[in-house]
């Protein structure tokens, strides 16, 4: 009977490991199986049974990989399993018999393989969907730099290197185009003749010292 009322709890969806606070459900199911072999033939009825359940060796060692595996099937449990164990890896290569920089080397090896096992929890659908969800930040458009226009030579200016004629007309050329006269010789430069400052066509004497100039 009691073998009767346990299948048919495990049948019902009910887990087996919550079965010490279902005592009083399983009594009912083995009210139902022994209904009428005790009640119509000998007047009991049961309402409650008291029962303990344990585990082999065997199946808890199951029940503990199992659970364990649910707990790290979250995105915050398995970063933080990682992370602890990388830190217990540190301390145990810092005080490596054979020395700290062959057990460093072992960490350097483990943790490449960590980041890829980390890796592929990251490309797990079910994974991404535990992530909290960043929110998505709106490129501003970048504006790109404008060349700049050089300015085009306006129509009719004097181009370098030009000089107007007393007749009116723009030349480049040592005669004029037009009447045909000489270009005009530049003015020639005055310096000071005691202290060399340039001085102006028309200057009498040196702004700078006061020397006369003519």
């Amino acid at each position: 009977a009691l073998g009767s009322a346990i299948n048919q709890y495990s049948a019902d969806g009910e887990r087996i490991s919550f079965i010490k606070s279902k005592q009083r459900l399983i009594g009912q199911y083995m009210a139902q199986t022994l209904d009428e072999e005790w009640t119509q033939a000998r007047g009991m009825e049961v309402f409650a049974v008291g029962m303990d359940v344990s585990y082999t060796e065997d199946s808890q060692e199951l029940i503990n990989m199992r659970n364990k595996g649910a707990m790290l099937s979250d995105a915050a449990v398995q970063q933080g399993y990682v992370a602890a164990n990388i830190s217990e890896g540190l301390k145990d290569a810092g005080s490596n018999a054979n020395g700290a920089m062959a057990g460093f080397m072992g960490m350097g090896i483990g943790m490449n393989a960590g980041g890829n096992i980390m890796g592929g929890y990251q490309q797990n659908p079910q994974y991404r969907q535990q992530q909290p969800t960043q929110p998505q930040q709106q490129a501003q458009p970048q504006q790109q730099a404008q060349p700049q226009q050089t300015p085009a030579p306006q129509a009719g200016g004097a181009a370098a290197g030009s000089w107007t004629c007393s007749c009116g007309a723009v030349n480049t050329g040592k005669f004029c185009s037009e009447c045909g006269s000489k270009k005009p010789e530049a003015p020639k430069k005055r310096f000071c003749t005691n202290c060399g400052y340039e001085l102006s066509a028309n200057a009498k004497f040196c702004p700078e010292c006061g020397t006369k100039t003519e």
